[in-house]
């Protein structure tokens, strides 16, 4: 308890928060320990005693299960107490250290290096943030790059699809016009004026200059650009990795 006051005593002055560790997520936990937490980031602390191993020796009654083909239940290693304490830290994005008594130094005496331990924490928790949105700001640069190649790619292939449809609409409604005047000029029919004026509202509808459309950029929606952008650039940043300077030379 006086090494553990000393280290909650030492990491609150540092900032550090203490709170108690929550169960573990699969519901099973050998040893549940202290959370000290730091502004971005937390480690579990857990104090135990170190335990020497050794083979189990059998029992008279585990001989004769063994003998009988009923050993399975029985263990292989029978662990002792040696005394000595071990301090472990474990988190989520760090590897567990631990610190121990040894022949040299005892655990208390190793506190300082479990406290740098949590600051070096901290400030590789605050690297990797600064990582993740220094990667996140070449990603969303080189995304619109890339979406701007794109776009004016689908543009050309539009303005291709748009200038054969005005074409032929063009096409057709100079057709419908030419039989208007045809019809209107030699037709004696009862209904041919109601069928003349019909034709030529629909050449107008037809007739791609009237109502021009011309496409743009802006109109391509992310469905459209799809075929054009394959796997590049992919959804999230998390998956892709900016060019090394050899390769963008």
């Amino acid at each position: 308890l006086r090494i553990l006051h000393r280290v909650f005593t030492e990491a609150q002055v540092r900032g550090m928060s203490i709170e108690s560790a929550p169960p573990s997520q699969y519901g099973y936990r050998r040893e549940r320990g202290v959370l000290i937490k730091t502004a971005n980031s937390e480690s579990e602390i857990v104090v135990r005693e170190i335990l020497q191993r050794h083979e189990h020796e059998l029992t008279k009654t585990e001989q004769r299960d063994r003998q009988l083909g009923r050993g399975w239940g029985i263990p292989r290693w029978d662990f002792t107490a040696t005394g000595k304490l071990e301090i472990q830290l474990e988190g989520c994005h760090s590897k567990r250290v631990a610190f121990r008594d040894g022949a040299r130094a005892t655990v208390e005496d190793k506190l300082p290096d479990l406290l740098a331990e949590l600051e070096g924490r901290e400030l590789r928790a605050v690297e990797k943030i600064n990582e993740s949105k220094r990667l996140d700001d070449l990603y969303a640069a080189e995304r619109e790059k890339v979406l701007l190649e794109v776009r004016q790619l689908w543009l050309e292939d539009q303005r291709d699809v748009v200038l054969a449809a005005q074409v032929d609409a063009l096409r057709r409604a100079d057709e419908a016009r030419a039989l208007a005047e045809r019809i209107e000029g030699n037709s004696t029919h009862d209904s041919a004026a109601t069928w003349v004026s019909w034709i030529r509202l629909r050449a107008d509808q037809l007739d791609p200059t009237v109502d021009l459309r011309i496409p743009a950029a802006e109109d391509a929606t992310d469905e459209d650009l799809a075929p054009y952008l394959r796997r590049w650039p992919p959804a999230r940043a998390y998956w892709w990795k900016p060019k090394s300077d050899a390769e963008t030379a």
